[in-house]
């Protein structure tokens, strides 16, 4: 099995495993191949046209440890050789299934840089990670129209936990290269942005931990919408969205147009590779 990184609004990484289906209008599994796989998604081989919005049951094997999950198709396309490849989002994973398939990407490396493509990659990784965000509307919404067939809570918990990790890292990485180099080399009129930014994290993280500990707290019957948690991550979402704009609008643009930064950025970077 050959692992290599390739460059997408996520990071996703070449890997053929095999993956059982089936269609939620379908008794019957079938097996497909993963060509890609991240955490919150992957690109199906199989030898039928999966429809759009098509809902799955799939399985997977990591290290003889079989994970559940469901998923839907996004788009799905048909390849010179007759094959198709599917888009499929990951809407829900089992609880004794998430742990080790985050593990199991996690452990997908990418091959050792140079600091100056690590750079590349990193600040490139930071303003193009915003797009997960749509991913993760898309996913949440579809959830919150499902929530009033009565399902919803195990899915979009599943969901806001993996987003949380997604976004914590994300954070973490921003404050300590991006943040933290604008406050030492942008001139002292953009250093009032950073702040803000920077306080931003702070409230969305304690947002998103609250709306987390509302879908836990739900009792056996109780849905999203008669308790507001619909309204509650339809505003977060509207909150990160904004965010990422004030980034991607008025600190991106800021930061690449000086020579300091980027030079200080580059250092940092390598510093991270060379450990």
């Amino acid at each position: 099995m050959t692992n290599q990184l390739e460059k997408r609004s996520h990071e996703r990484y070449k890997t053929h495993q095999t993956i059982s289906y089936r269609l939620a209008s379908s008794p019957e599994y079938k097996k497909g191949t993963t060509r890609n796989l991240c955490k919150t998604g992957f690109l199906l081989m199989s030898d039928e046209a999966i429809p759009e919005g098509e809902a799955l049951d799939l399985a997977i094997r990591v290290d003889d440890t079989p994970i559940h999950f469901k998923g839907r198709s996004i788009h799905t396309t048909q390849t010179d050789s007759g094959d198709f490849l599917s888009g499929v989002v990951v809407l829900k994973i089992s609880t004794d299934g998430m742990a080790p398939f985050l593990s199991f990407i996690d452990s997908l490396k990418a091959p050792e840089q140079s600091p100056n493509s690590a750079m590349d990659n990193v600040v490139q990784r930071i303003a193009s990670e915003h797009k997960i965000i749509t991913q993760y509307v898309m996913v949440v919404q579809g959830i919150l129209a499902d929530a009033e067939d009565g399902t919803g809570p195990l899915e979009i918990e599943t969901v806001l936990d993996l987003m949380q990790k997604e976004l914590s890292t994300h954070f973490y990485i921003e404050e300590k290269l991006l943040f933290k180099t604008g406050l030492i080399h942008l001139p002292t009129e953009f250093h009032g942005l950073i702040t803000e930014l920077t306080q931003e994290h702070t409230e969305l993280d304690l947002e998103l931990n609250r709306i987390i500990e509302a879908v836990q707290g739900l009792q056996p019957g109780e849905g999203l919408r008669e308790k507001g948690i619909n309204e509650k991550v339809e505003g977060y979402l509207e909150n990160l969205k904004n965010h990422a704009t004030r980034e991607l609008t008025e600190l991106f643009p800021i930061l690449e147009s000086n020579e300091k930064a980027i030079q200080k950025l580059t250092l940092a970077v390598g510093e991270i590779v060379n450990g």
